[in-house]
């Protein structure tokens, strides 16, 4: 066995044992235990295995070599080893690429091999790798990291193990931005930080749905969503959840002011800047204010300290200082007493007034034009005067009443069996009946007054005649007894 066929001897063995079968050699001769070696058979399987390692020694030597120039980098190695050297962008720091002879793959022209490259770039002025300062510089260029499995795996990953940040982005020139970052649908980009700090976060259709301008300190939103939690869902001032804020409870939505601060509480404004002072409408309206005592103030409407409600027209207008209208059928006011169950007070769809109370005040006007009135009939005065006689009146007091209080007065159902007032109410005596009865009680009276002055009169007269005449028999009286006596 000579020189060279020892050497592709072990090379041969090498092989074998490593299994490295994608080196497809075949072998012409095999041998079996106990059967005779002859010397041309194995000179044909060294030949045969010459035939296949001369090829691997051409192509490792071509790769051994420094392969590519200054500025340039390996982007493929053809089948006989000879590498496809491809310009790279600022790369004249690009000195030497080193690499070994470690390969994979079966070196097929356009098939990407695995070579193990340890890179040896050697340091310049632009400081393309600053590995002693634990930063990587690329001037002038993009750097970009991409996942190619589009099922799995982290794109880009960074890892601090001390230090302020884990990533900190800088820009060179104002303007544009500092970070983009799209979505798979590519197109506008979906998360964005300016250069000037705002940050911007945009729906599918490219519009802005959340905006942090870091210009003015705003920020604006295309709708912005919370959590279905009870919560104080945003935290204006002060300590979270305890000072100035909006939040929400079990079927409530709430506003919170400070309890502990002296003033000022919640403010409605219309117009105006905004001002630093307690409830300065700053040039514009003041619409309504409520302090964190309780008390309302509204446009045209006042609440008074010490009062639990109390309303004042300050709008100096014709307006009405409190408009109560009702839709339905219910009552337009009530009013409830101390520790009472039913409305003391009530105004009813029609505008008829409630009370169980009485009435204060110097007088009570109601509505007796003759526009307002039809169906006019006469009454017979003397006939109101004779049923009104019939109409018990007593003296009494309310249940609701001490003793002591007493009134006089006919039972509202007496005075409707008289006289069959006021519709088909008969709990109640309207003021106007009553006093149109007592009216036409005094005009009976005042005919009867009159009748029987008449009668009394005629009576007067007849007496008169008679006394006349009586005068006169008393005279004739006289006479006759005078002649008498002659």
């Amino acid at each position: 066995m000579n020189g060279n066929n020892l050497k592709y001897f072990f090379v041969g063995a090498f092989v074998v044992a490593s299994g490295l079968w994608v080196l497809a050699v075949t072998i012409p001769n095999a041998f079996a235990p106990g059967t005779p070696i002859k010397s041309a058979e194995v000179n044909a399987n060294f030949s045969a295995l010459k035939s296949a390692v001369d090829p691997l020694q051409a192509f490792t030597a071509k790769l051994s070599t420094t392969p590519c120039a200054s500025g340039q980098a390996m982007g493929g190695v053809g089948a006989d080893g000879t590498p496809n050297c491809v310009a790279v962008s600022g790369g004249a720091g690009l000195v030497k690429v080193e690499h070994d002879t470690s390969l994979a793959g079966e070196g097929t022209a356009g098939t990407p091999l695995g070579v193990a490259v340890p890179l040896a770039l050697e340091k310049t002025g632009g400081q393309v790798l600053d590995l002693s300062g634990g930063g990587v510089g690329i001037p002038g260029a993009t750097l970009r990291v991409r996942n190619t499995n589009p099922s799995s795996g982290i794109g880009a990953e960074i890892t601090s193990l001390g230090g302020d940040a884990a990533l900190v982005l800088q820009k060179q020139s104002a303007g544009g931005q500092l970070l983009k970052a799209f979505g798979s649908n590519g197109g506008e980009d979906e998360f964005r930080i300016d250069d000037n700090g705002t940050v911007t976060l945009r729906k599918p259709n490219n519009t802005p749905n959340i905006t942090l301008d870091n210009s003015n300190g705003s920020i604006s939103a295309n709708g912005l969503n919370f959590p279905s939690s009870v919560s104080q869902k945003l935290n204006l001032w002060g300590s979270p959840g305890s000072d100035y804020g909006i939040g929400i409870q079990n079927a409530t939505m709430y506003y919170r002011v400070d309890a502990h601060a002296g003033g000022g509480g919640f403010a409605w404004y219309r117009g105006g800047a905004h001002s630093d002072n307690t409830f300065d409408p700053g040039g514009g309206t003041t619409l309504m204010t409520l302090s964190r005592s309780g008390e309302l103030k509204a446009s045209g409407i006042e609440a008074r300290t010490g009062d639990a409600v109390a309303i004042s027209g300050t709008n100096n207008s014709s307006s009405c200082t409190l408009c109560v209208s009702q839709a339905g059928s219910g009552d337009v006011i009530r009013a409830w007493g101390r520790e009472s169950i039913f409305p003391k007070f009530w105004v009813d769809t029609d505008g008829n007034v409630n009370t169980v109370a009485q009435y204060y005040g110097k007088g009570y006007n109601n509505n007796s034009d003759r526009s307002a009135k039809t169906n006019f009939a006469d009454v017979n005065p003397l006939k109101v005067l004779e049923q009104l006689s019939r109409v018990p009146i007593q003296s009494w007091n309310y249940k609701t009443d001490p003793t002591s209080v007493r009134h006089i007065g006919p039972m509202a159902q007496d005075f409707k069996a008289a006289f069959g007032l006021n519709g088909e109410d008969d709990r109640h005596i309207s003021s106007i009946d009553a006093q149109g009865v007592a009216l036409a009680a005094i005009q009976g009276l005042y005919e009867l007054n009159r009748q029987l002055k008449s009668e009394n009169k005629a009576l007067q007269d007849r007496l008169a005649a008679l006394e006349k005449q009586l005068s006169s028999l008393k005279a004739l009286e006289q006479r006759l007894a005078a002649l008498e006596a002659r």
